[in-house]
C-alpha cells in the first residue's frame, strides 16, 4: 500500500504517528513518531510498529506491507482463522 494511503487509513482511524508510537512505546520500549514514519514509508523495518499500525487501521500487515512482513502476515492469518495466537 502507499505511504499515503497508510497515513490516511491512521487519521481515519482517529489516531496519528505519535499515538502509534505511543502504542508500540508501552510495550517495547521507547518509539519515536520518526521512526513509525520510517515504517510506513519503507526506510526500515519494525514487526512491533507494523503490528500496531496493522492494529490501529484494522487492516493486515499483508495488505499494508506485502511480503515484507512473513511472520506477521502468518500471525494475523492464524488469528482470523480462530487459531492460537503467537508473537513474531
Amino acid at each position: 500500500m502507499h505511504p499515503e494511503d497508510i497515513k490516511a487509513h491512521i487519521r481515519k482511524a482517529g489516531h496519528s504517528q505519535t499515538s502509534v508510537a505511543g502504542k508500540v512505546q508501552g510495550r517495547n520500549g521507547k518509539v519515536s513518531p520518526g521512526a513509525v514514519w520510517a515504517v510506513i514509508q519503507g526506510v526500515m523495518t519494525s514487526a512491533p510498529i507494523a503490528r500496531s499500525v496493522s492494529e490501529v487501521t484494522s487492516i493486515p500487515v499483508g495488505q499494508l506491507w506485502p511480503g515484507r512482513y512473513p511472520t506477521l502476515e502468518a500471525e494475523q492469518t492464524t488469528q482470523r482463522r480462530g487459531g492460537k495466537k503467537a508473537r513474531a
